[in-house]
């Protein structure tokens, strides 16, 4: 060591010294090392050699390095822990981590405060990962912060149920206020404890139908995901058929930031390719990232090169997903029809990406008829499709599909007419693009008066498939043509009992959509209700529906829909058979944006009525003293469902029945809250009776065929976007929403 330092030259034993001197100086002494060294580099002349200087400047430069050093270990050591009352941007920055972290709520308030919240969070994360639990950010807790540890995590977080407490159950409780999902029925300060009561397995239900996920009220590891994703992410993750209905309204009221943030997610998860098909998550399939850029439409629209780049990926699943995508954008696509006519038009593309471009060419292709539909004819035209092939390969659908698409595109692919003809009374072709051919030519409208000869040839043929008869009976419907040219034989169609209950209902469904002009349909649909030996509960239910869009023209219907009120063994069939029905009927997944929902005869007795309109009045207020409770309840609900300026005169009728104490007090309620909704102040009969008016029960999410059900009892459920056979995704294409 000795000899080391007697080799040193002068210069450089200087330098030891001042390294000595400067250590324990560093502060004071850094700014002014930190000159030295740059003129040493930077100031060098001709009197000043370059040699001289290099040990000065490597002296002074380790100087500095070393004082640094020692500075930022003093200032790391010195730096305060985090805790609550602070705030400022590190704060701010904490809670950004603790979001990240699955700790805090991804929605809140004082962002830059360390509030209780804020502590619980931290507490959570201590005692997640054996911390001493303070809720202060030290040092330990820091570190476990910055090396990415979590409170939450779904693979392996315990499920949390009715009875359970602690902080987690705290945390879980305001992340569903958060979410928008509150605690009703509790204080302030029952609502913030950390108790998993009934109000709180209310809430999560609430958040699990939202969601589609299992509606158990048990925050189990999916649950867990959801709430604890960020509000983009959940929406974009998890819409599927059972929670369109509630994420897309979410999505569009979104801010534009966070729109264009799920625009992204949603092109990230396509570009991914082929489904998710994570057994633990929903059915997190292409099709509905697609269908995210659908509702964001408007917001969206700089999608769309990326989504016609992606139609030219190597993966075919890509492709078919940018193909589904550009489906939902309409005219503002249509960029995009080259390259989809080429990919559905080639013998060499895979199948699902050929569907998809099928499919999306009608949806784009009213923009450009002149281009898609020649294109689209071709395909629906040629049955080779089918040589070779699995007609259980995803190219079966491929013609019929075609020609739903030239269904799609509407009155603009008339030039198709006489074709689409031709495939329809084809009987040695394919049925379901037959059926679909036929529902196309529905689609044209008023043009398509010249295939009505062939329609009712089809419809009324009982050797052709029922699926094309229902669909030519339709069509016949949806044609504008003059009534009495197609009302015979779809009357004769509706009165057979011995014909498919399907068939029935389509007959009697094109009826209705003749509105008033079918006035001379109306003493057999009536004839129809009234006939007790019918077999089949939902061709009655049609029947009821076909009255109410005939409308005023069927007042003489009043009667004997009043009385249907209290039919409850009518008809005589079987509950299997109606189940069967339904089954059959009803296998697609319907929505119509408020249209979904639990439908139910006397329900649908009462809309019937209320079509009707003014002219039904006189008949319900006489319900309203009718022997049996359910007529009189059917009378005062459904001049509810009535405009107000039309039910003048049911006013006193309806408060007669309110203020009778004999009357049954569903009744009441029912008179009441009628009274309600047409402007009457009913306050005090609820008030007496303790009982919720309407407008309670709403905010709860009951609607007005909620309330009947309290009274009438069970339903038949099902999936309604009327009866159609437009699937959700047809449904959101086409608009059709409400």
């Amino acid at each position: 060591m000795l000899k080391q330092i007697r080799r040193l030259s002068f210069a450089e034993k200087v330098g030891r010294v001042l390294l000595c001197i400067a250590l324990p100086l560093c502060p004071p002494m850094l700014e002014g090392l930190a000159h030295l060294h740059y003129s040493c580099i930077y100031e060098q002349n001709e009197e000043t050699p370059p040699m001289a200087l290099k040990p000065l400047r490597g002296m002074v430069g380790l100087c500095i390095a070393v004082c640094a050093y020692i500075t930022g270990s003093q200032s790391t050591e010195a730096a305060p822990p985090l805790q609550p009352g602070d705030s400022g941007t590190e704060v701010e920055y904490l809670k950004d981590r603790l979001r990240k972290a699955w700790c805090l709520p991804q929605v809140v308030t004082n962002a830059d405060s360390y509030d209780e919240l804020t502590v619980a969070a931290v507490k959570s994360l201590q005692r997640q990962h054996g911390l001493l639990m303070n809720g202060v950010v030290d040092e330990q807790t820091a570190k476990a912060i910055e090396d990415g540890k979590m409170c939450y995590a779904p693979e392996d977080s315990a499920a949390l149920k009715l009875g359970d407490e602690g902080e987690e159950v705290r945390l879980l409780k305001t992340q569903l206020k958060n979410w928008g999902f509150p605690l009703t029925g509790q204080s302030p300060e029952a609502a913030d404890t950390n108790k998993f009561d009934q109000a709180t397995q209310n809430a999560l239900k609430e958040f699990e139908t939202f969601f589609g996920l299992k509606e158990d009220g048990i925050f189990d590891p999916l649950d867990s995901e959801v709430l604890w994703s960020s509000r983009v992410e959940a929406l974009v993750n998890y819409i599927d058929a059972w929670s369109f209905k509630n994420i897309a309204p979410a999505l569009r009221n979104l801010r534009p930031a966070e729109k264009s943030q799920a625009v992204s997610t949603a092109i990230s998860r396509m570009e991914s390719g082929g489904e998710y098909t994570d057994p633990t998550k929903n059915n997190h399939s292409f099709t509905y990232s697609a269908m995210v850029l659908g509702i964001l439409n408007a917001d969206a629209q700089e999608s769309i090169p990326t989504l016609i780049a992606l139609l030219s990926d190597n993966d075919a699943s890509i492709r078919a997903s940018a193909a589904e995508a550009l489906s939902f954008m309409g005219a503002n696509a249509q960029e995009a029809l080259p390259r989809l006519i080429e990919l559905s038009s080639s013998e060499n593309e895979d199948p699902s990406v050929r569907n998809k471009s099928v499919e999306a060419l009608g949806y784009i292709g009213d923009s450009n008829p002149g281009l898609v539909v020649p294109s689209l004819l071709a395909i629906a035209n040629d049955k080779s499709v089918y040589d070779n092939i699995d007609r259980n390969n995803a190219a079966k659908v491929l013609r019929w599909q075609a020609a739903a698409a030239l269904g799609n595109i509407g009155v603009d692919a008339k030039q198709a007419i006489p074709d689409l003809v031709e495939i329809a009374k084809d009987r040695n072709d394919d049925d379901s693009v037959r059926s679909d051919t036929a529902a196309a030519l529905g689609s044209i409208g008023a043009d398509a008066r010249q295939a009505v000869p062939a329609l009712i040839e089809i419809a009324e043929d009982k050797s052709n498939g029922n699926d094309v008869r229902g669909a030519a009976i339709e069509a016949l419907g949806d044609i504008e043509v003059e009534a009495d040219r197609v009302m015979p034989s779809l009357l004769a169609i509706a009165k057979d009992k011995a014909d498919w209950d399907t068939v029935r209902r389509s007959a009697l469904s094109a009826i209705g959509k003749f509105g008033p002009n079918a006035e001379d349909a109306v003493d057999p649909l009536i004839e129809l209700l009234n006939d007790k030996g019918e077999p089949n509960l939902l061709v009655i239910e049609q029947t009821i529906d076909s009255l109410g869009e005939i409308g005023p023209a069927a007042q003489s219907a009043v009667p004997t829909l009043i009385t249907l009120f209290d039919d409850w063994e009518y008809p005589q069939s079987s509950l299997a058979v109606q189940e069967q029905s339904l089954n059959d009927e009803f296998a697609y997944i319907r929505d119509k944006g408020d249209c979904f929902g639990a439908l139910f005869r006397q329900e649908k007795v009462a809309l019937a009525i209320a079509s009707i309109g003014p002219r039904a009045v006189p008949e319900l207020i006489a319900a309203l003293q009718h022997p049996d409770e359910k007529v009189r309840y059917g009378a005062a609900f459904t001049l509810g469902e009535m405009p107000p300026d039309t039910t003048a005169d049911a006013v006193e009728p309806l408060q007669a029945v309110m203020n009778n104490q004999n009357e049954n007090i569903n009744i009441r309620w029912r008179a009441a809250s009628t009274l309600q909704d047409m402007g009457v102040d009913t306050q005090d009969f609820f008030s007496q009776n303790n009982l919720e008016d309407l407008s309670i029960r709403r905010e709860k999410g009951d609607d007005s065929s909620s309330a009947f059900n309290q009274y009438i009892g069970e339903y038949i459920k099902y999936g309604a976007c009327g009866d159609d056979g437009q699937t959700i995704a047809d449904c959101f294409r086409k608009r059709s929403c409400n």
